[in-house]
């Protein structure tokens, strides 16, 4: 992740839906005096880079509201402890807010439930079945846009007929050695950031946060670089991504 905006996470049908309040507190950290012109957390903190730098695919679900407050937790709890060898679950924070589950949902709800319940372990639809984590994520990799010759057309293959959602999923896969209970880990607060200049500071002092941004038709073609709307694009409502930092 190179910049301030690394990576997005784009699905199909809907993202971050704020319809409902959650009334998080404001953050009170105070802007910093010197930004800098650029920031990579990877180099920040080394020793959580293989954590950072980890790109995660939410298959044919709309989940990038729980894959960005997820991934943007398991990378600040890899800076406040040093551990990168725990990976959160985005099924487990997929299947358990309250939510429109794979039809989008509010990153704010899932940051208050991070804090109050807690998210489980889990790796990717490659972990499944061994083990290694409590809850890895069930659907498979796919490509939304194009076909290519590593990923096929969404939905995965394990998905035949698209990707459907259990809702309360709260146990572990059975050779994992904890409890779903156990394998638990908190964030130590929710709250919310206003404005650039707090939003990099607290990029800069505690690692990456969860973003979200209006989408336009021109966002399908993007490639790389810093993206722009432009007074042409087709504004879809519908549709919205989350951004992690």
């Amino acid at each position: 992740r190179s910049t301030l905006f690394p990576y997005t996470t784009l699905f199909r049908s809907y993202g971050a839906v704020y319809t409902s309040e959650a009334n998080l507190s404001n953050s009170t950290l105070a802007p910093a005096t010197h930004i800098a012109s650029s920031f990579d957390a990877r180099e920040e903190w080394p020793q959580c880079a293989s954590v950072i730098g980890l790109i995660r695919d939410q298959s044919d679900c709309g989940a990038c509201w729980a894959f960005g407050t997820t991934t943007a937790m398991n990378d600040r709890f890899c800076i406040a402890t040093g551990n990168s060898d725990v990976i959160l679950s985005p099924w487990d924070t997929l299947t358990n807010v309250e939510s429109n589950g794979c039809n989008g949902g509010n990153p704010d709800q899932a940051w208050q439930w991070l804090a109050s319940v807690g998210v489980v372990t889990g790796g990717d639809a490659l972990d499944v079945g061994k083990g290694v984590s409590c809850q890895p994520f069930k659907f498979g990799f796919c490509n939304h846009h194009e076909g290519n010759s590593i990923y096929q057309m969404c939905p995965p293959p394990n998905c035949p007929g698209g990707c459907k959602l259990p809702i309360g999923s709260q146990t572990c896969e059975s050779a994992f050695s904890l409890s779903y209970a156990a394998d638990k880990h908190h964030a130590s607060s929710a709250y919310k950031i206003s404005g650039v200049a707090q939003m990099q500071t607290e990029i800069m002092t505690y690692g990456p946060i969860t973003t979200g941004f209006d989408v336009y038709q021109n966002w399908e073609f993007y490639r790389g670089g810093v993206y722009t709307a432009t007074d042409a694009s087709a504004f879809r409502s519908e549709e919205h991504t989350s951004e992690l930092q």
